[in-house]
């Protein structure tokens, strides 16, 4: 609580009055980095768009949040793909994962019954793999590996993704 005083200007007994443990802190920034994620996916959701382009808008507004809220995106990160397992964190890791799994599945689901996408992929597989690619790149993006020009490799995976998943061949 010292190093936040510190670093943040804020006298302890304050931060004490608002949260009661470091726990409480890291649990209310997630909360929030949550429902601005939640909130950006539910709009690009609710588009009446095909599947493939609603995957590449939510990546580019990752992108963006990335560039704006680099440690902030680190932090997610970091904790979506941890082993270290500290008792606070284990149930946030466990929601952090396995929301956005849900979401996407759920998109892939909806793609399979409108048509877009074959009957025989596997929405799990599928937004596994879609997940694990997302995530590689928004590393890289945190990490400073990103010289650019990752939007359009992203598009072209996805791409390439799709030309497998999809019913009739996308361009």
């Amino acid at each position: 609580m010292r190093e936040i005083s510190e670093n943040s200007g804020v006298t302890k007994p304050t931060i004490y009055y608002y949260f009661k443990s470091k726990e409480q802190i890291y649990r209310e920034l997630i909360d929030a980095g949550r429902a601005h994620s939640r909130a950006d996916v539910s709009r690009i959701q609710s588009l009446d768009w095909p599947l493939k382009k609603k995957l590449i808008e939510i990546i580019k507004q990752r992108f963006r949040d990335c560039e704006q809220y680099k440690d902030f995106s680190r932090l997610f990160l970091h904790l979506n793909s941890s082993i270290e397992d500290l008792d606070f964190i284990s149930g946030i890791k466990r929601e952090i994962k396995q929301e956005p799994l849900r979401i996407l599945e759920e998109m892939i689901r909806d793609a399979i019954e409108s048509g877009e996408i074959k009957r025989e992929v596997n929405p799990a597989i599928a937004a596994e793999t879609i997940i694990a690619i997302f995530q590689y790149f928004m590393w890289k993006k945190v990490e400073g590996d990103d010289r650019g020009d990752d939007l359009p490799i992203v598009e072209k995976t996805i791409e390439l993704l799709f030309n497998g998943l999809a019913a009739n061949k996308v361009s």
